[in-house]
């Protein structure tokens, strides 16, 4: 044959095979399993605690088989995932093996080691799983499909948690005539888990004179800042708590709180004379609360010796009485005169 010809016939029976290629469909794999992504973000400071989530599976129908019927057929398992503050993770939904052909349908229902820790917002939505076997030229082959939140559902998005923290600052303020800006005042802060959230975790505080963050640690859901003893235009700042944990903050005088009425007595015959407060006193998402005590000591009679405020009063007066007398005896000598 012709060496152009077989050439030809050659480069032509290649560019059909590419054309066919490229037309024909690429054949779906066997499924082994489906993932689904798991985001763990967080809203404030702090460092968020770890969870775990798995799921259970339930067999829901079968469709299309000569040998599963109802809900006895074969089961999914679950492997979960932990996420914390350093990662994300993954869920694996493991497929078993089918005998036949058919449509499997599961619901998986969420498990969390916690389920409770103040401050996270957990993802509760079931996920819905939709298993295809068909035959093929390689025999049963399974397809997976994904939903989230009902069976007809989206197939996209992640699982996502979120941890969400605020802040807390309480500041000292001092006024009046004898009020010492050095003089320092004790405060006690009380802090309250809500009901029915675990507090985990380590949360942290900072008080005047010292660089180093200190530490709380709550005891059956209730915890109390200590070393909070403030001077003028000084604060205690609490910089991580968790959502939904409140406070109640107290100025005391020796082991008392001290009246937030305009009139309580503070230590050393200070008044406390206000109260700037949030009206509830509960942490909100990136809140930035904030807490003011003002104290006063003030005395408008304090003695001062000779009434140097009326001073210049009576020098006038006493100007004005010379100059009285010095005319009056000057007529006088022009009279006599």
């Amino acid at each position: 044959m012709n060496a152009k010809l077989t050439k030809g016939l050659a480069a032509a029976a290649i560019s059909a095979a590419m054309m066919l290629g490229a037309a024909a469909p690429a054949l779906a794999e066997d499924a082994q399993n489906a993932t689904v992504n798991v985001t763990y973000t967080q809203e404030g400071e702090g460092t968020r605690p770890s969870e775990t989530l798995t799921y259970t599976s339930e067999n829901k129908s079968v469709e299309g088989s000569s040998k599963y019927s109802g809900t006895n057929f074969p089961k999914l398992t679950v492997t979960g995932t932990t996420v914390d503050s350093t990662k994300n993770g993954t869920v694996t939904i493991n497929l078993p093996t089918y005998d036949t052909v058919g449509i499997y349908k599961y619901e998986l229902t969420p498990s969390y080691t916690v389920s409770n820790d103040a401050g996270v917002s957990y993802d509760n939505q079931h996920l819905y799983v939709t298993v295809t076997v068909e035959q093929t030229n390689n025999g049963l082959e399974r397809t997976v499909a994904v939903h989230r939140g009902s069976a007809d559902g989206g197939k996209t998005g992640d699982i996502a948690l979120k941890y969400s923290t605020g802040k807390l600052t309480v500041t000292k303020k001092i006024t009046g005539n004898l009020g010492d800006v050095q003089k320092k005042f004790d405060f006690k802060v009380e802090l309250t888990g809500p009901d029915g959230r675990a507090i985990n975790g380590t949360y942290h505080y900072t008080v005047p004179g010292s660089a180093e963050a200190k530490t709380i640690t709550f005891t059956n859901g209730k915890a109390t800042v200590t070393g909070a003893s403030l001077a003028n235009d000084e604060s205690i700042v609490i910089t991580d708590l968790p959502a939904g944990v409140s406070y109640d903050v107290s100025e005391l005088n020796g082991k008392d709180a001290v009246a937030e009425d305009g009139t309580g007595k503070a230590a050393d015959g200070y008044t406390l004379k206000s109260v700037e407060k949030p009206d509830t006193e509960t942490i909100a998402a990136n809140d930035n609360d904030t807490e003011t005590y003002t104290n006063d000591k003030s005395d408008d009679n304090v003695d001062m010796g000779v009434l140097l405020n009326n001073a210049p009063y009576i020098a006038i007066i006493g100007g004005a009485a010379v100059v009285a007398i010095y005319v009056v005896n000057k007529r006088r000598h022009s009279d006599m005169d």
